[in-house]
């Protein structure tokens, strides 16, 4: 006689499902079409005005607004260790043109390869430049200096500011 199976006089039917759709929901791949959402996507946009976790809140200024930019100061305070990684970030991304020393003699100009000679950082004119315009140019672009943008996020560009000034 097997005991396990015998459940005496208890009932064990479950009975039925308060919310069938919700228990046994049907799964959509990301990519695929949906029946269920307005525009048929199964992946959706955030939502307007949400930002990501471990994101900066977007400062709503884009190119035209180059006085409010310059007009900008750093939200972030840097530590020792920051601006160490910003020095990290300024050899990967600008040391190329503007050299280890900041001098704008980098490898690329004194290679040959440039025939003007990229911003000295070291300068009179960038010492008392604001944070703002640096992070505008950062942004953006200056001269033959193209954007970094999609390289550096917000607190990068920040602390490659902070290492150079």
């Amino acid at each position: 006689m097997t005991v396990a199976c015998n459940s005496g006089d208890i009932r064990r039917n479950p009975g039925k499902t308060y919310a069938p759709d919700m228990t046994y929901s049907q799964a959509y791949d990301a990519y695929t079409t949906n029946p269920v959402t307005a525009n048929g996507l199964t992946s959706q946009l955030p939502v307007p005005g949400t930002v990501a976790r471990n994101q900066a809140l977007p400062n709503h200024l884009g190119e035209a607004d180059s006085l409010a930019y310059y007009a900008l100061q750093s939200p972030y305070k840097f530590s020792v260790k920051e601006l160490e990684e910003g020095k990290r970030l300024f050899d990967i991304y600008c040391g190329i043109c503007h050299g280890a020393e900041l001098d704008g003699n980098g490898p690329l100009y004194s290679s040959g390869k440039f025939a003007a000679m990229p911003a000295n950082l070291k300068g009179e004119a960038y010492l008392q430049m604001s944070g703002g315009k640096m992070y505008y140019a950062i942004m953006y672009g200056k001269n033959m200096m193209g954007s970094y943008a999609s390289q550096l996020n917000e607190h990068q560009r920040w602390a490659v500011i902070a290492y150079i000034k």
